[in-house]
């Protein structure tokens, strides 16, 4: 008798007589009630050799991956004008996810128009022609729905999460809303009262003073235009001075269906979904076109910025420079591992948050994900009083990236925690419905995932070392510093 087959007989016993342990050669087992002597089995030398012959049984399949899963049930399809992915998962609660996002403008259309894209989707949810702020919330209460809606140049974006027998209610009513706005004057004061007091804040937050600072820098479209970076000055001038009847003609020139993407993950019938939206948004179409605005890399050399914030606890120093590369690119899969090993609670710069006393780092090398406009952005946060020594400690770690490179354990280690996440991300809805909206924007599916996990496997350390090489130069970096100048001791700068 097999070893295997030893053991399981082992387990039987125990699971028969209900006990937990074995006694060991040394140790007597306790005495029990003597029981009549069973007759033995007679013998069957045959079915005894076949038995032993019989091979071990195979093991269990491997349970399928979260993305097997999505792409067991994912529909895709055109819904209203959308590219739609349509994920059905029955669920105790009922819940459904559901996210649109319209899309309408090009870059000549869109110019000059940040702040007023910024401000209609917030005013247009507060109600509609016929209905005010309290019934159109009163609505969402009994339907148990928590709605959204947001917008900027280009785009509106509408979040619902509902349960399955509200959702053609809530539908019905965002229709409205998307369709029919009130626009009214107090409507539009209250988010602007809101809108400025955010930026009011922001102005006050060294990190979102500096990462405000870097994009503009870095990417220095002309003014007014979408894909540049209006400063919060600009911005709190533009909502000051605009008025309903500018909301009002963005509304009429822009928005409506006609390109863009649709998500829904949870309790739903995709049919009666599919015709609930094509009927409230099928001939509700856009009058601008949408046409994509290209990104691009400008290729700017390095260069130093301070914003002084006296007072404050916290500081920030940032560092970057652009990738002219897009996610096709060969290097691609290499920089996104690269990612993963110098970012991260466990990356190469982690050492700084133990021995530099940062509060936290971070860091990143992507591709863009349509054009050649990819970057390597890097950072910390600490006490203004350590911020010259971790920007020293940042630009060291970076040169000996490159100068050293890194190992196979590494990568390796880079490659499982990157799978990991990419799995977890996809075990809940909202996950569900943000990697599902990225995918429906870049025409992704479930096979180009299995391909991009298999490109990510493939990467070795000479791969990351090859392309950090090309791609990381610390000698480009813009890099800004931003929190109390005096405590850090850069005053002079």
């Amino acid at each position: 008798m097999t070893a295997m087959r030893s053991a399981a007989l082992v387990a039987c016993l125990l699971l028969a007589c209900g006990g937990t342990t074995v006694p060991s050669p040394s140790q007597p087992a306790a005495a029990t009630p003597a029981a009549a002597p069973e007759p033995e089995p007679a013998r069957d030398p045959l079915r005894d050799a076949l038995r032993d012959r019989e091979p071990d049984p195979e093991p269990p399949a491997p349970a399928p991956s979260q993305l097997d899963q999505v792409a067991a049930s994912l529909q895709l399809a055109q819904v209203a004008g959308l590219e739609a992915a349509l994920l059905p998962r029955p669920n105790d609660s009922h819940q459904v996810l559901v996210t649109l996002r319209f899309r309408h403008g090009d870059a000549a259309s869109l110019t000059g128009k940040q702040a007023v894209g910024d401000l209609v989707g917030e005013v247009a949810q507060r109600g509609t022609t016929k209905r005010d702020h309290v019934e159109i919330a009163g609505d969402f209460g009994r339907l148990a729905a928590d709605v959204d809606i947001s917008s900027n140049a280009g785009t509106i974006t509408v979040r619902i999460e509902t349960i399955r027998d509200s959702l053609p209610e809530v539908l019905e009513v965002v229709a409205e809303l998307l369709a029919h706005p009130g626009f009214r004057a107090a409507d539009l004061d209250a988010v602007r009262r809101e809108r400025l007091a955010a930026l009011d804040e922001a102005d006050q937050d060294p990190p979102a003073r500096a990462f405000k600072l870097l994009t503009s820098i870095t990417a220095p479209w002309p003014k007014g235009d979408v894909r540049g970076t209006a400063s919060n000055a600009e911005l709190k001038k533009a909502m000051r001075a605009a008025k309903v009847g500018d909301l009002k003609a963005y509304h009429r020139a822009f928005w409506g269906t006609g390109h863009g993407e649709l998500v829904a993950v949870g309790d739903f019938d995709p049919a009666e979904l599919t015709a609930s939206l094509e009927r409230h948004f099928g001939a509700w179409r856009t009058k601008a076109a949408y046409v994509r605005a290209p990104d691009q890399s400008f290729g700017l050399g390095a260069s130093e910025h301070v914003v002084d914030m006296p007072g404050k606890d916290l500081a920030v120093v940032l560092a970057a420079h652009d990738l002219a590369l897009d996610a096709n690119h060969a290097d691609a899969p290499a920089l996104l591992v690269a990612t993963r090993l110098v970012g991260g609670n466990a990356g190469r710069l982690a050492h700084i948050v133990r021995q530099e006393h940062a509060i936290a780092v971070f860091g990143s090398l992507t591709a863009g994900d349509q054009d050649a406009a990819g970057a390597a952005v890097f950072g910390a946060i600490a006490a203004p009083e350590h911020l010259g020594q971790i920007r020293t400690a940042l630009f060291e770690e970076l040169q000996r990236l490159v100068d050293r490179g890194v190992t196979g354990g590494e990568v390796a280690a880079a490659q499982s925690s990157w799978l990991a996440e990419e799995e977890r991300a996809l075990t809940t809805f909202r996950g569900l419905v943000s990697a599902l909206l990225v995918d429906r924007r870049l025409g992704r599916d479930p096979a180009w995932h299995r391909a991009e996990r298999a490109r990510i496997a493939a990467v070795t350390a000479e791969d990351v070392n090859r392309a950090l090489r090309a791609w990381l130069d610390a000698r480009r970096l813009t890099v800004i510093l931003a929190g109390d100048l005096t405590k850090a001791g850069l005053r002079s700068r």
